[in-house]
């Protein structure tokens, strides 16, 4: 029978442990806070916290195209880093050719969670020409020829018309 004193140290090591995953999770609540304000979303699940980190950093980087760094990106550069950074994954360099190797379409917006990509004809083309990463609360994440990388609404505006489908990975 183990002694009082192999007791009081095994129930020490438990509070000890218990007090470390209460300090972590305190400290993944108050990064999901700092996340949801930077990204304009609410996170209430830690399971995507890599994604979000990654892709916040990345907001404002300036849009070029065929840019592929964090001096300058364009949309299936920033797409295809964000997938190979936080999935491990390599995309082609071509939105309408990763819209075409997706493994799964999405073809309602409402069935889109977060890390799925987003597929956009934009500029009255028929054929897809922009891409995105979706993060939640209908928006998604993604290099603006205009303003570089922002976070934008799927609900309302001109990617509401623009998009075409989503897909996974």
């Amino acid at each position: 029978m183990p002694s009082s004193d192999a007791l009081l140290a095994d129930a020490g090591a438990s509070a000890a442990v218990s007090m470390e995953v209460m300090r972590r999770r305190m400290i993944e609540q108050k990064e999901m806070q700092e996340l949801s304000s930077q990204l304009g979303i609410s996170i209430k699940n830690p399971d995507n916290l890599d994604l979000y980190r990654e892709v916040a950093d990345w907001l404002g980087t300036r849009y070029r195209r065929g840019g592929m760094s964090r001096k300058a990106v364009d949309c299936s550069g920033f797409t295809n880093i964000i997938y190979k950074t936080v999935f491990g994954q390599q995309l082609d360099r071509v939105s309408t050719t990763i819209a075409k190797n997706v493994k799964e379409t999405i073809t309602n917006k409402e069935d889109l969670e977060p890390g799925d990509m987003v597929f956009f004809s934009t500029f009255k083309k028929k054929y897809i020409n922009h891409v995105g990463v979706y993060i939640g609360d209908g928006k998604f994440i993604h290099a603006s020829i205009k303003k570089g990388v922002i976070v934008s609404s799927l609900r309302e505006g001109y990617y509401s018309t623009a998009w075409r489908k989503g897909g996974r990975n």
